[in-house]
């Protein structure tokens, strides 16, 4: 059963990675259901939405909606509906899974108060961005006034989600703190809505030289070498963000992979081995032994068939 905390670890490195929640689903309901499990998904859907990695929350939400059941269904559906409603500002969306919550489990009263609030807000919205605006104006708190103009874009992206004023309020947050990743995320959802796909690569790498944490600056290099890869065409870019991926997380399973296949293309064999060489090593500090056979089978494969060394090979 531990397999699901690498697929949790993958997810931590690299919140876009796709396969990592294909295999969480394919777990099936008798590792889900489990206490240890359920937990853990909690925590790394908390972790993920600290970070502002929103839609990679929502999808650990629809791992455990698969098979939950009953009252637990319903505080699933409550916490996703509160997601996607502040976080991807999709206000009918969010308003339907928190009335099914309401639904499914009728004693919640604070899924009930939720949705009644939800309404008020709707109806009164426009007044609501002002105020946010007025204190924001008026605080000398920093902190704070990041918060309020990040939190008037917001409100403006559920209700008028293509008025000018998001990007304004967004870039007044951004620079009073400018590695506040709630607000950073938001102005990538709105530059990649808007097809902006150079803004985009600039917003990012922005991100990157202001942030502190590793994780999130890998996180935002793969971001760059998917947009190199399928909106740029610009393989460079993604070679050179994979690069700087794997220089600070040699056993990053998506870097790997993407390096390990343009070494092959680029029958670049030794480097191949110093790449496996190194995840080798990371990984042993911290992953499977399962990981660990399959670095060293395609490290074999490589020195046999590709350097004809038969000796490192064996």
């Amino acid at each position: 059963m531990a397999a699901y905390t690498e697929y949790l670890k993958m997810l931590h490195n690299d919140p876009s990675n796709a396969w990592a929640i294909s295999e969480l689903q394919k777990l099936g309901p008798s590792i889900l259901t489990t206490s240890e499990v359920t937990m853990a998904l909690e925590s790394a859907r908390t972790e993920l939405l600290e970070r502002g990695s929103s839609e990679a929350a929502v999808e650990l939400f629809d791992v455990e909606l698969a098979h939950a059941e009953g009252e637990r269904q319903a505080n699933l559906l409550f916490a996703k509906g509160v997601v996607v409603f502040d976080d991807l500002l999709e206000v009918e969306t969010g308003m339907k899974f928190i009335g099914e919550a309401v639904r499914l489990h009728p004693g919640n009263t604070e899924a009930q108060q939720r949705l009644e609030h939800l309404e008020k807000v709707k109806a009164n919205w426009q007044a609501i961005v002002e105020k946010y605006i007025e204190e924001a104006e008026a605080t000398t708190e920093s902190s704070l006034a990041t918060s309020l103009y990040r939190a008037a874009a917001e409100t403006y992206g559920r209700y008028q989600p293509d008025a000018d004023e998001i990007e304004e309020l967004l870039g007044k947050a951004l620079e009073i703190d400018a590695n506040n990743m709630r607000a950073q995320a938001q102005l990538s959802r709105l530059l990649y809505r808007a097809e902006r796909w150079d803004d985009l690569l600039s917003h990012l790498r922005r991100n990157i030289s202001v942030s502190t944490s590793v994780g999130n600056r890998n996180a935002a290099w793969i971001q760059i070498a998917d947009l190199g890869e399928s909106r740029l065409s610009d393989p460079a870019l993604t070679v050179n963000a994979m690069q700087n991926v794997i220089a600070s997380d040699p056993g990053n399973a998506r870097a790997l992979e993407y390096l390990v296949s343009h070494g092959e293309k680029e029958e670049n064999w030794t480097g191949n081995v110093t790449l496996y060489t190194n995840a080798l090593k990371a990984r042993r500090r911290s992953g499977s032994p399962e990981t660990e056979i399959d670095l060293l089978s395609e490290m074999g494969r490589v020195h046999w068939k590709k350097l004809e060394d038969m000796e490192a090979a064996d």
